[in-house]
């Protein structure tokens, strides 16, 4: 079977959702199937490249205006015909509904190809950069939860990777059948470890010492909320000895810098970068426990990461996370953003040696249900069944007029795009046809210095 996975943001970005594509895609390709991954590139050419047995088309982006760090494919539909005659897919799994997803749904319209959509979207992640007013964010709130429905609404089958998840988007107004699959963790990875296993890793980041060691995982990003855990470090640290360790890089690194230094917890507070992952999974089992403060998750694979190491977890009691930390179970709840009681949370488990084993092997024993292998199964029958369904007829057009029209907007704008760079990887003309309002697209191909048009066909 050869399957398309598409995402606007894939590995190596540090998302929680392009690294749970990426291991999806690599998973799938270690069971045999052929794998294909579409997604956003690194600038104004478009690549493609052979990741183990997985092939990466990355297609012509730009960065993200208010998040330079990433970038997406505004004029995604209009660099994919020679990719998708290349590929020639099966089904289709598309991880989000940005522009290159958007657009191979209506590619797999066209040519009655089956579509999974699997969502791990939340509004939160992106308007909070726009430094708008609270009343106009939470009106594009609402316009990104309708542009989603109207994408999604255009699948044929929706999973997300929590019951939290799930409720969320219904509430939202997605009126489908949605199926809950966990993006699963490696268990034959992150793994409880002795303690000569990590002594290496430990000394390389500067970790030795008989403090309390507390670890936080993930992008250092406003809605991560990692303030919260320097605030309560402070605290901790008039009642004992304790260090934070946070992995990762972000936007909000140089202010958390500051807020360390302003605290008084230089040298308390250790930025260790991005890490890379064979050291991030002897890291997890070099520390007392995992915390994070993040109102945004619609699973957490850190903190799934984290149980599958053995750690007890002291979370922020929001979105998903509860469906993970069991409080007093496997670790400690804490409200959104209060400080005092992560503090005190972090250390009641800190303080008691053998509640902080006990929380662990629970946190041993709730992981197993997240086992990738569950996960891969699960996908595995989804394609099966859909592949089996592949519906004979092409559908109607979807979406609202507004977003139709968008999608026009932009590429109307390929076509200027495309006419101003002078790149063998932007090989495409676009002709309107005014009278019928269709696109179609004329395939530009070099040869030394002539240029030669290759025609589609119309239908």
């Amino acid at each position: 079977m050869r399957i398309l996975i598409a995402a606007e943001i894939y590995h190596p970005y540090t998302t929680g959702s392009a690294y749970a594509t990426y291991r999806l895609a690599h998973g799938l390709a270690s069971r045999g199937y052929q794998i294909f991954v579409v997604s956003s590139g690194h600038g104004p050419r478009t690549e493609k490249t052979k990741e183990d047995r997985v092939e990466v088309f990355r297609i012509s982006s730009v960065p993200i205006p208010f998040h330079p760090h990433y970038y997406f494919s505004p004029f995604a539909y209009f660099f994919l015909p020679p990719i998708w005659e290349e590929i020639k897919p099966d089904i289709i799994h598309v991880q989000d509904h940005f522009f290159i997803c958007w657009a191979l749904i209506e590619y797999a319209r066209k040519n009655s190809i089956p579509v999974i959509g699997t969502n791990h979207f939340h509004p939160d992640n992106l308007v909070h950069y726009l430094h708008l007013p609270p009343k106009i964010e939470n009106k594009l709130r609402a316009l990104a939860w309708k542009h989603f429905n109207g994408v999604f609404g255009q699948v044929d089958m929706i999973t997300t990777p929590s019951k939290t998840a799930c409720k969320i988007m219904m509430e939202n107004g997605l009126k489908r059948e949605i199926q809950v699959i966990s993006n699963g963790i490696d268990l034959n990875k992150f793994k409880p470890r002795p303690a000569h296993e990590v002594q290496e890793v430990i000394k390389k980041y500067r970790m030795e010492g008989e403090e309390k060691k507390i670890l936080f995982v993930g992008r250092l990003e406003k809605e991560k909320n990692i303030n919260v855990l320097i605030k309560a470090l402070k605290l901790i640290n008039k009642k004992m000895a304790a260090k934070l360790f946070l992995c990762g890089f972000g936007s909000e690194e140089n202010r958390l810098k500051e807020l360390a230094r302003r605290s008084g917890l230089e040298g308390k507070v250790l930025f260790l970068g991005r890490v890379p992952d064979e050291d991030l999974r002897k890291i997890y089992n070099g520390v007392n426990l995992f915390a994070t403060a993040s109102t945004v998750e619609l699973q957490s694979l850190v903190v799934m990461e984290a149980m599958a190491s053995g750690l007890p977890v002291v979370s922020s009691e929001s979105m998903a996370l509860p469906e993970l930390v069991v409080d007093g179970v496997n670790g400690f709840a804490f409200p959104p953003g209060d400080s005092q009681i992560a503090a005190d949370r972090i250390m009641k488990i800190l303080s008691n040696p053998e509640l902080a084993k006990q929380m662990g092997q629970r946190s041993l024993e709730f992981i197993q249900n997240h086992d990738f292998e569950k996960t891969l199964d699960a996908y595995e029958r989804l394609y099966s069944q859909q592949a089996g369904d592949k519906k004979k007829n092409k559908l109607s057009p979807g979406g609202s007029l507004i977003q139709r029209s968008i999608l026009n907007f932009l590429l109307l704008g390929g076509y200027f795009f495309s006419r101003i760079m002078d790149l063998p990887q932007s090989p495409f003309y676009l002709k309107i046809n005014a009278s019928r309002y269709r696109t179609r697209l004329t395939q530009l191909s070099r040869r030394g210095k002539k240029l030669s048009f290759v025609r589609y066909r119309k239908r």
